[in-house]
Order: C-alpha cells, then structure tokens, then sequence
C-alpha cells in the first residue's frame, strides 16, 4: 500500500491507481498542533512529520488554518520542517490563493496537492489556475460556504461542476482528489451512509480520479473513535476510496485500509495484506 507495490485498477480503464496515504497529523486544528505551531516548536512538528512518513505516509496534509493573520507563516514554516523531516509530497491545505502560492514559488515539491477548492468564485478562479501552473494536484469539495449537500445526488452534482471547472483549467483527471465529505455519524446517522453512497458515484462517474475524505470525521463526539474510522475506512475502501486523509500512525487504521483492499479483490494474492500484517505483528 504505502510503498507503492500494489496497485487497484479501475474496471474497464487502462489506468491503475494504488493506494495514497495522507498523514492528518499536521493540522492546526488538533490542540496539540495548533500549540506546537503557536510556539513554533519545530522538534515536536519534527517528529510528527518523522513518524507519519515512517509509518507509510504519501502524503503530509499540512494545515495552519487556525493562525489566521500568521496563517502564510507558519504554513511556510511548518512545510520547511516537513521537508527538512524527510518529506517528499505535501498536501498544501489552505483556503487562501495567495498562501498556497507562496508555499508553490519557497519549495520545489514534486507533485504537491491543494487542498481544497469549492464551488466559491474565489477559490476556483485563484486555486485552479495555481494547480494547473505548478502541475499539482487537487482537492475538489462540493461544498458552498457553510452548506453542506445532504444527499449523494447534490454532492456528485457539485462535483460534476468542479470536474468540469479543473478540466477546462487544464488539470488531468489523475491529479484530482473528488472529497466525499465525511460528516459525524453523532450529529446524523445517516451521514456515513450517504458519504459511502457518493464514493460509489464518484467511482462509477470518474473512474480516473482519486477518491478522498477526512475519514476520523465519521466519529467525531462518539465513544470507541478508533474503532468506528477504522471500520468506516474499510468500507470506504471497498466503495472506491484510494487515498484516505487519516491517522496513519495508527496500526489499526493501516490494516483496516487493507483489509478493505482486499476485501474488494484489489489486493493480488492478498500480498499487500500479508505484507502489512507482517510488519505490525
């Protein structure tokens, strides 16, 4: 999975798609990172750059969101320290063109992410065109200002906007990442349902594009937290999720991804299950 020998190929496509992992441990909404971040505490925002990436990260999703006048700053920082850590993709997650852009023109990072663009004017006009100049990646969230589209139906219909939106901008199909939008199970139980139902969609109506979402979402405010993502992570594996925003120190959540896998019959041999098993055994 994270060392990248296997592989999920989409049915009827050429393509082969394998499984992104995207470390959320960077994000400054989590009280312990927004601290370290605060205190520009580069040893701790060191080590948990380290220990993601040792545990088979892709991806760091770094956020600094919580800062708002010093947001560029400390994104800036906080990337330099990821990179310094061993780093080699990053997941620039911020609202604000002009941060990212900055982040973009300091490192040279090879196939960066932003994270995200939504149907607001604002952010398909400054982030699109910045993702197709430096070859990067996108996250498209079919979410408008505080409204979140309850059904799967709205939620593919505002994807279908944003596909259409990145593609005109000149961005593959292969560099998009279309978000779910995972919401908590606490405050709708029906939340997780619908965001499994969208993954199916979206793998049925862009077979070329990756899938993600903020997995530890689904359980936030219920007991057993780890748990519950880690068997929501596995059923979003096998409606077509393949590249996951979560926890990736957790063992559990890494054999919940591939259990997942190979639940959906994309695992040969179930090589990369055993693989896995092996080494947190």
């Amino acid at each position: 999975m994270s060392n990248g020998k296997g592989g999920r190929c989409f049915s009827g496509e050429k393509h082969c798609n394998r499984m992104i992992l995207i470390g959320e441990s960077l994000n400054s909404s989590i009280p312990s990172v927004r601290k370290a971040f605060e205190a520009q505490d580069r040893e701790t925002v060191a080590a948990l750059a380290k220990k993601q990436l040792e545990c088979g990260a892709d991806y760091l999703d770094i956020n600094a969101g919580a800062f708002a006048e010093r947001e560029k700053e400390l994104l800036l920082w906080a990337v330099e320290i990821a990179l310094e850590a061993g780093a080699k993709k990053i997941m620039v997650d911020t609202p604000d063109p002009s941060v990212a852009r900055a982040v973009l023109e300091r490192f040279c990072l090879k196939d960066a992410i932003l994270n995200s663009v939504t149907p607001a004017r604002e952010r398909m006009e400054g982030l699109l065109p910045l993702a197709a100049e430096y070859s990067a990646g996108v996250v498209l969230l079919p979410v408008g200002g505080a409204t979140v589209p309850k059904t799967a139906a709205e939620r593919l219909a505002g994807l279908r906007e944003l596909v259409n939106a990145a593609r005109t901008a000149g961005i593959k199909d292969e560099q998009m990442y279309l978000d779910c939008v995972v919401e908590a199970a606490a405050t709708d139980d029906t939340a997780p349902r619908t965001s499994l139902e969208t993954v199916r969609g979206i793998k049925s109506e862009f077979p070329r594009v990756h899938i993600t979402g903020g997995l530890s979402n689904v359980s936030f405010g219920l007991p057993a937290r780890r748990k519950l993502n880690c068997a929501f992570l596995s059923a979003a594996v096998v409606a077509g999720l393949d590249s996951p925003i979560t926890d990736v120190t957790s063992p559990d959540l890494r054999m919940a991804a591939m259990a997942g896998s190979l639940l959906a019959g994309e695992d040969e041999y179930c090589m990369e299950y055993i693989t896995v098993a092996r080494e947190l055994m």
